[in-house]
C-alpha cells in the first residue's frame, strides 16, 4: 500500500511542478521570491556587535531623511533590479511587487542594498544565500514536526524578516562581503567611525526560495547545476584553516570528555561506564567489528539533530562569538606609566527652552544626544600623543540619547535611553 501512495504522491508533484513551469521557467535549482517592504535607517551607524533589541527597537527616533530606493543584485552577473524611490522618509515604505528570481545553485548569493538617491550610494547592505534560505526553511518545517522526505516536497510560505543594513562591506559577495578589518579613509562615511560591518538600519522583507523538486524527487530526476568555481582567494584559505582548528577543537573536547570519564572524579558516572564497557566487551562478536565506524557516526548524526531540536546549535555559536569577544578584549595593550583618571557622569535633568526650526520657527519633536569626546579642547601635540596610548581617545563615544516627548518648543527629556557602548562598558564594570 506504501507504493502506490508514494507514487500518487509523485505523480501530484509532478503535476504541480508542470504548472509552476508554465509561469516561469526553472533554469537551476529553483525560484527564489522577493518582496521589499519598507525599511529603517539610522542618523549614525551602530556598532557591528550592537544587540537585536537595540537594531529592531520600534522607539528608535535617531533617523536620516533622505530618497532612497532598494537595488537587488546577484552573484555571477551584473544586472539588477530595484524598488520605487521613496522620498524624504526616514522609514521609506518599498512596498514593491514580488520579484522572481531563478536561482542559478546552491551557492547563488543575493545582495539588498538601499541607495541613496543623491549620491547613487549605498546606505547599507544585506546578504543573503541560497543555503541559508534553505536551511531556514528546513527548519522552520522540522519545527513544525514535518521530518519525513514527503513532506520536505510541500512548497514554504514567505517568511517576514528583518535584515540588519551594514556598511563598510566589500563590492562582492561571500568571502568578500564582509571584511572585519578598519576600512581606509576614502570609503568612511560621515556619520561612521570607519568600522567595517557597522550598522546602519534594517531592511524588512518577504522571502521564500521555492527549490525545484525534480531534482530529488521525480521518476525523471533532473541533474542539478554546478556551482561556479571560485577564484582563489587568501580568506577562503583562513576560512579553512578555521573550519580546521575547529574540528581540532572538537576533538579536544571529546578527549576532556573521556578523560573525565575514566578518572573517577564522578564515581557513579564512571562506574556505569565501567559496567556498560564490560558487557560490551564480553557479548561483543568481532565479527562486526566493521559495523563501528558507522554507528558511531549515526550516534554522532543523533547527537547533532538533538542539539538542533533543543536550540543549542545556535548557542553553540553564540558561545563561541563570547569567547572570541572576551579574547580580543583580554589581548588589549596597555600603556600603565600614565595612570588616567576614572570619574562618573551624572545626569539630572534635561530640558531645552525655545527650541525652534531655523527655517520656520516651528516647534517641533526634538530629541537630545549625549556625548564625550576625550580630545575635544586638546592641542593637535597632545592628540597626537593620547592617540598613541590610546585609540579611542581618537573617536567620539555616544553615552546615552533621550526620547521625544512630542511636539513642543520646551521639551523636558525625562526619559534616558543608554547607547549600546555604555551599555557594554556596564558589563565589563563590577556590580559593586
Amino acid at each position: 500500500e506504501s507504493k502506490p501512495k508514494h507514487r500518487n504522491a509523485l505523480s501530484e508533484l509532478e503535476t504541480q511542478q508542470s504548472s509552476e513551469s508554465k509561469v516561469t521557467s526553472i533554469n537551476g535549482i529553483g525560484l527564489l521570491r522577493i518582496r521589499v517592504l519598507k525599511a529603517c535607517l539610522f542618523e549614525k551607524n551602530l556598532p557591528p556587535e550592537a544587540e537585536p533589541g537595540e537594531i529592531f527597537d520600534p522607539d528608535f527616533s535617531i533617523l536620516r531623511t533622505g530618497d532612497h530606493y532598494c537595488r537587488i543584485s546577484w552573484s555571477g552577473s551584473k544586472d539588477s533590479r530595484r524598488t520605487k524611490t521613496v522620498l524624504q522618509a526616514s522609514k521609506p515604505v518599498f512596498e514593491s511587487e514580488e520579484m522572481i528570481f531563478d536561482v542559478s545553485h546552491y551557492g547563488a548569493e543575493y545582495k539588498l542594498e538601499v541607495v541613496d538617491v543623491n549620491t547613487d550610494k549605498p546606505v547599507g547592505a544585506c546578504l543573503l544565500s541560497a543555503q541559508g534560505l534553505l536551511q531556514w526553511q528546513r527548519d522552520e518545517k522540522i519545527r513544525q514536526g514535518l521530518i519525513s522526505l514527503l513532506d520536505m516536497s510541500q512548497k514554504s510560505d514567505p517568511r517576514r524578516v528583518k535584515l540588519e543594513l551594514r556598511t563598510g562591506v566589500k563590492d562582492a559577495f561571500g568571502l568578500n562581503f564582509y571584511n572585519a578589518s578598519k576600512l581606509s579613509g576614502e570609503s568612511k562615511e560621515k556619520n561612521s567611525s570607519g568600522r567595517a560591518g557597522e550598522i546602519s538600519g534594517w531592511l524588512e522583507i518577504d522571502v521564500v526560495l521555492d527549490e525545484d523538486r525534480s531534482l530529488f524527487l521525480s521518476s525523471n530526476p533532473r541533474q542539478c547545476p554546478p556551482r561556479a568555481n571560485e577564484e582563489f582567494d587568501i580568506a577562503l584559505i583562513q576560512l579553512h584553516i578555521a573550519r580546521i582548528s575547529n574540528i581540532i577543537e572538537d576533538i579536544q573536547k571529546i578527549f576532556s570528555t573521556y578523560l573525565h570519564l575514566v578518572s573517577w572524579k564522578n564515581r557513579t558516572l564512571t562506574g556505569i561506564s565501567l559496567v556498560i564497557f564490560v558487557t560490551v566487551t564480553m557479548t561483543f562478536d568481532l565479527e562486526y567489528i566493521g559495523s563501528l565506524p558507522i554507528g558511531i557516526l549515526v550516534l554522532y548524526m543523533v547527537y547533532l539533530g538533538h542539539l538542533r531540536f533543543s536550540g543549542h546549535f545556535k548557542d553553540r555559536w553564540i558561545m563561541k562569538q563570547k569567547e572570541a569577544l572576551v579574547e580580543s578584549e583580554t589581548k588589549i595593550e596597555k600603556n600603565h606609566s600614565i595612570v588616567r583618571p576614572v570619574g562618573l557622569i551624572s545626569i539630572t535633568e534635561l530640558r531645552g527652552r525655545n527650541i525652534r526650526s531655523r527655517d520656520l520657527g516651528l516647534p517641533g519633536s526634538f530629541g537630545c544626544c549625549i556625548s564625550y569626546d576625550p580630545v575635544r579642547y586638546a592641542s593637535d601635540k597632545m592628540k597626537t600623543s593620547l592617540a598613541k596610548l590610546d585609540e579611542s581617545c581618537s573617536y567620539t563615544h555616544d553615552i546615552a540619547s533621550t526620547v521625544s516627548p512630542g511636539i513642543t518648543s520646551n521639551p523636558v527629556w525625562s526619559q534616558v535611553r543608554d547607547s549600546s557602548e555604555l551599555v557594554r562598558l556596564k558589563h565589563l564594570l563590577p556590580n559593586d
